[in-house]
């Protein structure tokens, strides 16, 4: 389950204490139960800040469509291999034994866009509301590219 921190501080004149917290993984599923999200399906270029988390690079931020997004929390990450056995000198037939040859490191993220705050609006557990939503990029590990694959309602 992803971390949740809270941010405690006293807002208005009725000194009411209002909690922040990332959403956590738990959190985005069940939200997407409830309001039925739709992914949107991308296959665009971006950028990615990245650090070293062991051997591995981790996005920090991104660029997309000129516009630079802050990760607030990696919610999953995972690594999808295409039909290696088909590589060349297969003999499958039908095939010319090249196959669809591809490695990609998926990372689900939390982000939200550069400058864009918290609203202020509380929702009805308290929490303040944000702008961030959940992307999946991923790292093509033969080409080196990233690029955005799915963008989350």
């Amino acid at each position: 389950m992803g971390r949740c921190q809270s941010i405690v501080s006293t807002i208005g004149q009725d000194n009411r204490a209002v909690r922040w917290a990332p959403r956590s993984l738990a959190t985005v599923e069940r939200e997407a139960r409830t309001k039925q999200e739709v992914a949107k399906r991308y296959e665009d270029p971006i950028e990615v800040a990245t650090e070293e988390a062991g051997s591995e690079p981790a996005p920090l931020a991104f660029r997309w469509r000129g516009r630079q997004y802050f990760v607030d929390e990696r919610l999953s990450s995972w690594r999808e291999a295409g039909e290696w056995w088909l590589a060349a000198g297969s003999t499958a037939p039908g095939e010319d034994g090249r196959g669809d040859i591809r490695e990609r490191d998926f990372f689900r993220v939390l982000a939200h866009p550069a400058g864009a705050g918290a609203t202020g609006d509380l929702d009805s557990n308290g929490f303040i509301v944000s702008n961030s939503s959940v992307y999946d990029i991923y790292r093509d590990r033969i080409k080196g590219e990233w690029r955005m694959a799915r963008v989350w309602d």
